[in-house]
């Protein structure tokens, strides 16, 4: 199965072609290659980066957009793939099935496009701003979006 994650852009922009409410970094900025630090607490700072990132993924016209590539080391997400903006803190992967071929473009490095193998359905873990711990199980675009995201929080790109 393949997927053209970059065709589910409503249109391709840059973060530098657009106003955006947090500045994007842009590989090759070393702070994009750093492995984040696990959220212990959920404070003011955090739920304000939250929401920011949310605004800053929409106005940017992404599917999902990592702490790190907004400049801070935390394991935080945001991903929103058409179906309401999510937010999750810490999300790990726990299970993982069926091989897939991904076509990767990513807000860090405008213009680039990558064929990924992405495991096709993952179970995973996280938490959510009210402290909740939750699981869950997902495939497609969703899946293949969370785990480009989780490599963005250990310092990896799809370069």
């Amino acid at each position: 199965m393949k997927f053209k994650l970059w065709q589910w852009l409503r249109r391709w922009r840059t973060a530098g072609a657009v106003k955006v409410l947090l500045p994007i970094l842009i590989a090759p900025d070393k702070r994009l290659l750093t492995r984040c630090k696990v959220l212990h607490t959920v404070t003011s700072r955090i739920d304000k980066l939250a929401e920011n990132m949310v605004e800053t993924l929409h106005t940017s016209q992404g599917l999902g957009l990592a702490a790190p590539q907004v400049g801070q080391s935390v394991r935080l997400v945001v991903i929103d793939i058409g179906e309401g903006a999510r937010i999750l803190l810490n999300p790990v992967i726990l299970e993982r099935d069926g091989l897939c071929l991904s076509d990767e473009g990513c807000l860090s490095m405008p213009g680039v496009i990558r064929r990924k193998t992405r495991w096709h359905r993952i179970t995973y873990r996280y938490f959510d701003l009210a402290g909740n711990r939750i699981e869950e199980s997902v495939e497609g675009v969703f899946a293949i979006v969370l785990q480009h995201e989780i490599d963005h929080l250990n310092g990896v790109l799809i370069a």
